[in-house]
């Protein structure tokens, strides 16, 4: 647990980038000893990097929290509440009703609060989602209290009694907020049978038990402030303890005088950046440990129940800064209208990233589970019958086989890590990967191919062939519990993954050879049933010649897809050419057929040519018909590729390429030939005859 908090370093980019310097936490708990200092609070979410609109910078690290309509309701809600309260502390007389109508906005607050708090809890999976809820909602608390004195005119005490009212309605609203987790603790209990995770109670404490976060957006400074906001509770009198620590201080900077040593000492024990003569020294766990553990509380005039309750102080008030500090890093994120995401950064609105999925505790899931990502997955041909001829062909044979594997998957994990792309599970003998780039996706696909290739003349066993395909579509991202509850993986599932498992293995439902079964059982000449169904063959297939390439992508005379190459769907090929933008594209020829052909690494070092031709229209097994595409890699022998002179979008080029009205080297239009509308449809029916 310790080590992922520690290792990512998230926390550190929010806690160090703030203006002031804490007061309180110091430079190693900045940097992430804070999860030893404060175990009570490891369930603190990691802060998120946001992304600029290109998703290629990271602009800020925070919790982005959407600003929907129903978040906005809850906000005003609260605004209203809070004007109801103030009215009626500033009432003379107030009567029965007048404490019915306040009772009752209370109540309807509570209720919305609950109801948020539910979304939470019951959408958790381990992401922290109930805490960066408490954070994001006492921050819109803070701010609606902080307006709060400049209404008060009427109170005739002036800024005590001012103070005292504001410190009084937060301890009101926090009172609220333990109420509506309670009630929505409850009722998924009732639901459930199931106890609800109780481990945000120090976040709670923290937030909701002491006005201060409530009314401050920081720790005050002001020595009279913080103890007017920070009641005696478990600690004791927090201004009587804030005078011991001066004291303290005071005294232990006499002790240096003449024994100048200690310098050294509690800069070893406590950090350089800790100052034993200041005001806060006595606040100091560690700096407490050291003096008790020397002896030198007495000398200090401290016991040890001196010693428990500043100990105490100082661990709330680190405590307390720290979440004060995340908490500026929550994010109001709204949506525009090209269905992006906006957020205020300094003084101007600017735009992010489109993939970014803030926190809408208003909704259901509280985060859209879905996301656009371009997957990819590759497959071994007949990898479970390769397999069982190895192991029949014995031990060294087998161990061979796994040296070899383990060789291809070092390389595919060395392609990964170049091209960026996230692994997501394996699936039987081939992976499933991820990524925010079309361009770095292909070349990946490429690459893991050709890796494959040279294996394969090298006696790799599984021999037989390669499977890759490639989308771009919407996948839907499934939280799931793990055995560390606070480190939550995500699983990928929808569409996409079925649209990518059917493109692998090429699974349809054959529905060509299904209606010409059916009309040969009823009695019809098989011959007439080819010719009659040919013109739906050829709308659908693009060649009909077997490809001589060792990995080729064809549409079999039915229209059934044979994949033993690379095939991507045609939203992905539009998604890459919207990347890429205006670039050199080529006609070249091999095979018998014409490819267009472009880099598909323009910002690498070297060209990684790929050619690209249209196959037809299929329809996977489950799914509705898709366009494909072969993608390969271009190969070195043979005649060069021709330029062409014309600039097109890139589905627009491969259609010309391909022959809905290709173009020559010279830009001129070739003849068109006949097409058949991808919209024909053949309906049979069965006679009562039979």
């Amino acid at each position: 647990m310790e080590a992922r908090v520690l290792t990512g370093n998230r926390f550190s980019r929010v806690l160090k980038s703030g203006g002031a310097r804490p007061r309180f936490l110091r430079k190693a708990e900045l940097e992430g000893q804070w999860v030893q200092t404060l175990p009570s609070l490891i369930r603190l979410p990691e802060p998120f990097p946001i992304f600029n609109a290109d998703e290629d910078a990271v602009v800020t690290w925070g919790y982005p929290v959407h600003r929907s309509e129903g978040m906005i309701r809850l906000r005003t809600q609260i605004e209203r509440q809070i004007g109801r309260e103030l009215k009626y502390i500033q009432l003379e007389r107030p009567d029965q009703d007048d404490r019915r109508k306040v009772v009752a906005s209370r109540e309807a607050v509570t209720a919305s609060l609950e109801g948020a708090f539910l979304n939470a809890m019951l959408n958790d999976y381990g992401r922290s989602l109930v805490e960066v809820f408490i954070m994001s909602l006492s921050g819109d608390i803070q701010k609606l209290i902080g307006a709060v004195p400049r209404f008060l005119t009427k109170n005739p005490g002036g800024g005590l009694e001012n103070d005292v009212a504001v410190r009084q309605l937060a301890s009101m609203f926090g009172s609220q907020i333990l109420k509506a987790a309670a009630q929505a603790g409850d009722r998924i209990r009732k639901l459930s049978d199931a106890p609800v995770r109780g481990d945000s109670s120090a976040l709670f404490d923290l937030m909701c038990r002491d006005p201060l976060l409530l009314v401050e957006e920081n720790v005050p400074s002001d020595s009279e402030r913080l103890a007017f906001l920070l009641p005696s509770r478990s600690h004791g009198d927090t201004g009587a303890l804030l005078a011991l620590s001066r004291t303290v201080g005071t005294r232990f900077a006499e002790i240096m005088q003449r024994r100048p040593e200690w310098r050294g000492m509690v800069r070893h024990t406590c950090g350089a950046d800790f100052d034993p003569t200041g005001a806060d020294a006595a606040l100091e766990p560690a700096f407490l440990d050291l003096i008790s553990d020397v002896g030198l509380s007495l000398d200090l005039a401290l016991d040890d129940e001196s010693i428990s309750q500043l100990r105490k102080l100082g661990l709330r008030l680190k405590g307390l800064e720290l979440v004060a500090v995340l908490r500026a890093g929550v994010q109001a994120v709204d949506g525009d209208a090209e269905g992006g995401w906006k957020m205020k950064l300094g003084r101007r609105m600017t735009p992010i990233a489109p993939s970014t999925r803030p926190f809408d505790f208003a909704a259901h899931g509280v985060i859209d589970s879905a996301v656009f990502r371009f997957g990819l997955i590759y497959d071994l041909t007949n990898f479970t019958t390769v397999f069982e001829e190895v192991r029949k062909a014995g031990r060294v044979a087998e161990e061979k086989a796994l040296q070899f594997m383990y060789v291809f998957q070092s390389r595919t994990e060395e392609i990964r890590v170049a091209r960026r792309l996230t692994f997501e599970k394996f699936m039987g003998d081939g992976a499933f990967f991820s990524a925010r780039r079309a361009t770095r996706i292909l070349a990946a696909a490429c690459e893991i191919q050709q890796a494959y290739d040279r294996l394969r003349h090298e006696g790799f066993p599984f021999d037989k062939g390669l499977r890759i395909a490639v989308n771009a579509a919407e996948y839907r991202l499934l939280p799931m519990r793990g055995t560390d509850e606070g480190a939550p993986t995500y699983e990928f599932f929808g569409h996409g993954i079925v649209e990518l498992a059917r493109l692998t293995t090429g699974k349809s439902i054959r529905e060509v050879a299904q209606i010409a079964e059916l009309f040969v059982h009823a009695g019809y000449d098989p011959d007439e049933v080819d010719a009659f169904l040919r013109p739906l063959i050829e709308a659908r297939v693009k060649k009909t010649d077997k490809a001589r390439r060792p990995y080729a992508v064809v549409l079999d005379a039915q229209g059934e897809l044979i994949n033993e190459g690379i095939v991507v769907t045609t939203a992905f090929v539009e998604v890459l050419g919207q990347e890429l933008g205006a670039c050199p594209l080529w006609e070249g020829e091999t095979d018998g057929l014409r490819w267009l052909i472009f880099n598909a690494d323009p910002a690498g070092e070297t060209m990684l040519p790929v050619g690209l031709r249209l196959l037809g229209v299929v329809r996977l097994k489950g799914l509705a018909p898709v366009e494909l595409v072969e993608a390969l890699v271009w190969p070195p022998k043979g005649s060069p590729p021709r330029r062409l002179k014309e600039t097109f979008e890139l589905v627009d080029a491969l259609r010309r390429v391909g022959g809905a009205g290709s173009l020559d080297v010279d830009g001129e239009n070739l003849e068109e030939p006949r097409m058949i509308s991808d919209d024909l449809v053949v309906v049979s029916f069965t006679e009562p005859t039979g």
